[in-house]
């Protein structure tokens, strides 16, 4: 088109571009599924232990990209790997290979990221002649709970009547508190020398509305009757049906087989605070410690599959401690005073006993590396 001698074009529309879309999977274990109430309660031990185990520092020797991102991925997955472990029994993860060599001993920055590999992406372990065998493709990597390896069956699988069992407690004490019918009956005085002496149908609404706006809105409630009415009590036996002990009693058999001291759980009468610090030690010396060294296997395999499939990976060391764990650092500082109070009695040994010397000496260089 032209115009006064200039040729004039019409500028296309450009359109907004479409919002890139990305999908984060999230596990869904099948048997949580068929847990109303207990799947919580799980959820919420596996959540002290995960807590705990993202404080844990895991170190390298030999510091690279890859070893950071799979230190990375599991302090940052470690809720959902303890579902994995406990529901399914075991864990298929995935690491990303670089198409070439780099040129420095640094994995190049555009590695595919570590992930699990969940439903049709990988198949189960297959139970076969006391052994497990899956077909993995490269670059995949099959952990094995301790629980799966020693029985062939997943932590939930033994908990399952005990998860079933409070399930059915929870769903019974709901029951009752949203079923228990009327708290009392309201009813004309039960005077006959008053001449129509009894509700209609519209003061009975209308009281009804009232009351369950001002005191009632669940479904307790109060029973309006129309004229004088005999009120015969039902009590339901709840203090013997004992639902809170055996409600506890099943928290407490699932605590112990996670390995979580009562001491830490509100629920029970023993958590307080002065045995909150030693039943943390405990927790970490015990349950932690033997979570993270599962961790650290899982990294340890994740390297050095890899490094079988890519040369240039050195050969590594990897380790976790509690350097940064708060609970440590009062026990700490009494070990460290123990171990210098006794360092100061081998050097009197040494300077007061010169036939001592040489093992006052070994001791000292021991406390030494300790400290």
């Amino acid at each position: 088109m032209e115009l006064l001698g200039f040729e004039i074009k019409r500028k296309k529309k450009l359109r907004p571009a479409k919002p890139r879309r990305y999908v984060e999977p999230f596990y869904m274990p099948r048997d949580e599924r068929s847990h109303q109430f207990s799947n919580s309660e799980i959820l919420d031990a596996l959540r002290m232990i995960s807590d705990r185990l993202t404080a844990v520092r895991f170190t390298a020797k030999v510091r690279l990209i890859f070893t950071d991102q799979l230190i990375e991925f599991v302090q940052s997955h470690t809720l959902e790997l303890l579902r994995r472990l406990f529901y399914e029994g075991y864990v298929i993860i995935e690491t990303g290979a670089p198409t070439s060599p780099p040129d420095n001993d640094c994995m190049p920055a555009n590695i595919s990221p570590v992930r699990f590999v969940t439903g049709h992406e990988g198949r189960s372990p297959m139970r076969v002649s006391d052994t497990f065998t899956v077909d993995l493709p490269e670059g995949q990597t099959l952990m094995l709970s301790t629980c799966m390896q020693s029985t062939g069956h997943p932590d939930a699988y033994f908990l399952r009547d005990k998860l079933e069992f409070l399930d059915t407690i929870n769903a019974s004490d709901l029951n009752l508190i949203k079923n228990y019918g009327a708290l009392g009956i309201i009813s004309p005085e039960a005077d006959s020398s008053v001449a129509g002496n009894f509700f209609d149908d519209e003061d009975i609404k209308t009281m009804q509305e009232n009351y369950r706006r001002m005191y009632s809105p669940s479904r307790w409630s109060m029973f309006f009757a129309p004229r004088p009415t005999r009120f015969s009590a039902i009590t339901l036996p709840i203090d013997a049906l004992k639902l809170s002990e055996k409600r506890l009693y099943c928290l407490q058999a699932i605590y112990t087989a996670l390995g979580i001291p009562k001491e830490l759980s509100t629920y029970f009468e023993n958590a307080k605070y002065e045995n909150r610090n030693a039943a943390e030690l405990d927790f970490y010396n015990s349950t932690i410690r033997t979570h993270a060294g599962f961790c650290l296997k899982i990294i340890k395999k994740l390297y050095e599959s890899e490094r079988r499939r890519r040369a240039y990976l050195p050969q590594n060391e990897f380790w976790f401690d509690f350097a940064d764990i708060p609970a440590f650092a009062e026990k700490r500082r009494e070990l460290v005073a123990a171990d210098m109070e006794l360092y100061r009695f081998w050097q009197e040994v040494a300077a007061s006993s010169p036939e001592d010397s040489e093992t006052a000496r070994i001791r000292m260089k021991e406390l030494i590396e300790n400290l």
